[in-house]
Formats: C-alpha cells, structure tokens, sequence
C-alpha cells in the first residue's frame, strides 16, 4: 500500500483518535480511513471484520454531533 497523505490515514486497530480522523475528513475534501493497516502501509489485519465494521458505525452515530451517517461510505 501506499503511504499515509491529506486523503488516505491507516489505523492500526480502532482507536480513540477514530473520530477526530472522521471529523478531519468530513470537514476537508474527504479522504479513506483504512483499518487494519500499520502507518507505513503494510497490512495489519483484523480478527473479525464484521465487528470491526458494527463499531465503526456506532461510533459514527454515537460519537459524531451532528449525526454523520450517510456522510461516508
């Protein structure tokens, strides 16, 4: 993969910073959020993606006032 830039940042793991990474992009020209991933591009991984992927929303609805759902895809 390639590196971290203003429209791609890689996460590890979901992290506490999740949300200030979403509020960075919707407040900007947008960008990709990938989970999994180390910052130097090389693939991390998840357990169970599905998981992964019911936090990420709930976080987005939860977290984020305004509501940001349908925002993002």
């Amino acid at each position: 993969m390639n590196k971290e830039n203003h429209l791609v940042e890689y996460k590890r793991e979901l992290s506490e910073t999740f949300e200030r990474s979403v509020i960075a992009f919707l407040n900007s020209t947008g960008g990709h959020i990938y989970i999994g991933v180390n910052d130097d591009g090389s693939i991390y991984g998840v357990k169970d993606i599905d998981h992964v992927q019911r936090q990420v929303a709930d976080r987005i609805l939860n977290n984020i006032k305004p509501n940001a759902i349908g925002l993002f895809g």
